[in-house]
């Protein structure tokens, strides 16, 4: 039996113990031990995903924020977060000289790619992100659930709805 380093609720595992390490006191996630193999698990982890037809290397940044989130670790979560949206918006502007995340986010916007609404939000994003990468206070709760849906809804907007839009009129073409 362990405690949840999130909420501190139970959590019961069986797992495998080959070379008999002491498990008393072990802080941490029990996930994260490469050498106690994990058979099962109550309650069942829930592995984060991204958006459906998001890149592979973005999805890979948003899961990985998405983690970290669910584990409390707020500034990583954030700083994964910043990542994600600036990896994504490259696809999109790689024109724009690097390190110019500001005008990525304005070309999508002047191109129609995204809203002004999300325009606005990515910027803030951009800003909050900058400041728990760079500011001397580590990023809060609020501010890592806030940056999450926004880049959720950024990959929705960019990968996921335009996918859609495709295969509803591969659909009408088709008679369906």
């Amino acid at each position: 039996m362990f405690k949840c380093p999130k909420c501190s609720g139970p959590i019961v595992a069986r797992i495998g113990n080959p070379g008999g390490i002491d498990l008393v006191g072990r802080f941490g996630d029990i996930r994260d031990s490469r050498e106690l193999p994990i058979e099962w698990i109550e309650p069942p982890a829930k592995s984060p995903s991204a958006p459906q037809h998001t890149p592979a290397t973005v999805a890979e940044f948003y899961i990985e924020a998405c983690d970290s989130l669910h584990r409390g670790k707020w500034t990583s979560a954030a700083g994964m977060l910043r990542k994600c949206m600036e990896v994504a918006l490259k696809e999109f502007a790689p024109d724009v000289e690097a390190w110019k995340l500001e005008k990525r986010i304005d070309k999508l916007a002047a191109e129609n790619r995204i809203t002004p609404a999300l325009k606005d939000w990515a910027h803030e994003l951009r800003l909050d992100g900058n400041e728990a990468l760079h500011g001397t206070a580590p990023a809060t709760e609020d501010l890592a659930k806030r940056m999450e849906r926004l880049t959720h809804f950024l990959l929705v907007y960019l990968y996921a709805l335009p996918a859609q839009v495709a295969q509803a009129r591969t659909d009408r073409e088709n008679g369906n």
